[in-house]
């Protein structure tokens, strides 16, 4: 049973399987990304465990209790992509995220997704 910290309710979803909550169907996966919850503070190391169009799972080592209920950019480095999300539910270590939007990071908009693509050309 998941366990809802300040996301939600875990009522709502009792007995439902996970995989039947979602828009789309996600795909495992086991690559690095960073976290950027708060402009000017630094990156979070994360590891991207499933994702589809609308979200993606991740492993953090990050309190679920100081992400940001406003929106978060989640950058999967391996395919230089930045995610405008917002997180779902907190399980220990693992959070649920939302995508909100999507920046390609190899035709960066601006110089905040320019300084986002520096960190996938460093991993």
């Amino acid at each position: 049973m998941l366990k809802r910290t300040s996301f939600g309710t875990a009522a709502s979803f009792a007995g439902v399987p996970l995989a039947e909550r979602r828009v789309s169907g996600r795909i495992r996966v086991f690559d690095p990304g960073k976290l950027l919850c708060t402009p000017g503070a630094p990156a979070i190391d994360c590891m991207i465990t499933d994702i589809s169009p609308t979200g993606a799972g991740v492993l953090s080592s990050v309190d679920p209790e100081l992400v940001p209920k406003a929106m978060i950019c989640l950058v999967y480095l391996q395919r230089r992509i930045a995610y405008d999300a917002f997180a779902t539910w907190s399980e220990r270590d693992r959070l649920g995220l939302r995508f909100a939007g999507e920046h390609d990071l190899l035709k960066p908009e601006n110089e905040t997704f320019e300084a986002m693509s520096r960190l996938c050309r460093e991993h």
